[in-house]
Parts: C-alpha cells; sequence; structure tokens
C-alpha cells in the first residue's frame, strides 16, 4: 500500500487539502490533529496538523508516530506558507533542498535555479533569492531523519505557498488569508500529490 503523510503546521493551510480529499478527522489531542482519506486499498494520506514552530512540530510527529507500528515506507510531504524574496504572493514552489538536504520533487517539476527552504525561531523580513522561510520544515526532515531505520530524502517532498516578501510582511497575514492562497493552490497541489504518488506504485 502507498502512505502519503501530508504535514502541516496551521489548521488554516490543511483545510483547502481536508476539503478537496474529503478528509475524515481520526485524532484530536493537544499536539496532533490527524486526518485522514478513506483507504482504497492500495492508497492512504493522512494529514497531521502539529502546530506552528519546532517544538510543536516535533510533538505532533511522536504524538502520530505512536499510531503507527512503524513510519518506515512512508511518502512525506510537508505544506504551508513561506515567505522569500524570488516568487510573487500567492504561488505555489516546491523545493529542491530543506537546509542542505536534498529532497524529491513531483514529476514534471524542475527549478533554475534550485530552491531552499530554511527554518527560522521567529518571522522575520530578511527575504533571500531561491529561499524560501518557514518556521518547521527542517524540524519535520530532522525528525524523520531520527525516526526512520533507512532514512530517504528522495521520499520527501516540500510545496510551499508564498505568503510574504519585501511587498507583503507577515504582519500583514492572518489565518484566513493563509487559508485562501493555499485554497487558490489546491490543483496545482493536487497535481503535484498525484504525480508523487504515482511515482511510488
Amino acid at each position: 500500500m502507498t502512505h502519503l503523510v501530508i504535514v502541516t503546521a496551521l489548521m488554516a493551510e490543511a483545510v483547502p487539502l481536508i476539503d478537496f480529499y474529503r478528509m475524515k478527522k481520526q485524532v484530536k489531542q493537544k499536539y496532533l490533529h490527524l486526518f485522514k482519506t478513506s483507504s482504497t486499498g492500495s492508497l492512504q494520506i493522512d494529514l497531521l496538523v502539529c502546530g506552528m514552530g519546532t517544538k510543536k512540530m516535533k510533538q505532533g510527529l511522536k504524538a502520530y508516530r505512536a499510531t503507527l507500528n512503524s513510519v518506515d515506507g512512508i511518502i512525506w510531504l510537508n505544506i504551508g506558507i513561506a515567505g522569500t524574496l524570488s516568487h510573487p504572493i500567492g504561488e505555489l514552489v516546491w523545493a529542491n533542498f530543506i537546509a542542505d538536504v536534498p529532497i524529491g520533487l513531483p514529476d514534471g517539476i524542475q527549478n533554475s535555479p534550485l530552491i531552499s527552504v530554511r527554518s527560522l525561531s521567529e518571522p522575520s523580513t530578511d527575504y533571500r533569492a531561491e529561499t524560501l522561510f518557514d518556521m518547521e520544515a527542517e524540524a519535520w526532515l530532522r525528525w524523520i531523519a531520527e525516526n526512520t531505520i533507512q532514512f530517504a530524502p528522495e521520499r520527501l517532498f516540500c510545496a510551499k505557498v508564498v505568503s510574504d516578501n519585501s511587498g507583503l510582511y507577515t504582519h500583514q497575514i492572518d489565518k484566513r488569508w493563509a487559508k485562501d492562497i493555499v485554497r487558490k493552490n489546491i490543483n496545482n497541489l493536487s497535481n503535484g500529490i498525484k504525480n508523487i504518488i504515482q511515482s511510488y506504485r
């Protein structure tokens, strides 16, 4: 069975995916909100909402791990909003790297120059070219690396919708707006997810 786990920090980032895939809530805890699609037997998609920042991301993933026999063999996808200097507000961007670790790209995506995600401890307006800034992706990657027997970064994918840049700063963002910009990209996201799933079947 193909098992895809989508991880977001905010419920606002998750709601468009929950609606699109008609997911049902399975777990609601302090550190974890877990949604699942109805299993078809050959495919299972889980969606975790862990909360903002490194600590909450790790706590949410730990709580999710407790629901599974193993996390090996999972395909992982981190989705959220991020700031950058290089892309317009509302654009969906797939990353080639998290920090310095190369990760997977869906078939059909080619970035030139390459794009990296860097995680900060707090929002910043120090935007850089070809770098997406969030607050969770590096913690997400490190947790997976530490909790899988055979770490396979090519099975990790990361997609960010640009929420802020030098023209719109983080303090101007609210949850409703974040949900709207993710929802506007749901078809592009679902196409990328479809290509990821097909490449591992």
